[in-house]
């Protein structure tokens, strides 16, 4: 099986019963979901996601990893 494309998803994904706090006073409103979609030449199709629990790793993390997979895809 031959992948033919990957395409990256952002999507916000707010808690379905409001804000999220942990300790510390840290708090989310929601996740910033990355979901990927691969594309095999036969048209069959998976897909994944990648969702860190708010900003709690690090506000750049997902866009990070979006990063990642946009310059590891065309390998």
């Amino acid at each position: 099986m031959t992948i033919a494309s990957i395409t990256l998803y952002r999507q916000w994904q707010p808690f379905r019963d409001g804000t999220y706090t942990c300790s510390g006073g840290r708090s989310a409103e929601g996740f910033d979901s990355t979901i990927v979609e691969i594309t095999a030449h036969d048209g069959s199709k998976g897909y994944g996601e990648m969702a860190p629990l708010g900003s709690f790793y690090d506000p750049a993390f997902a866009e990070g990893a979006r990063a990642a997979m946009r310059e590891l895809a065309p390998r």
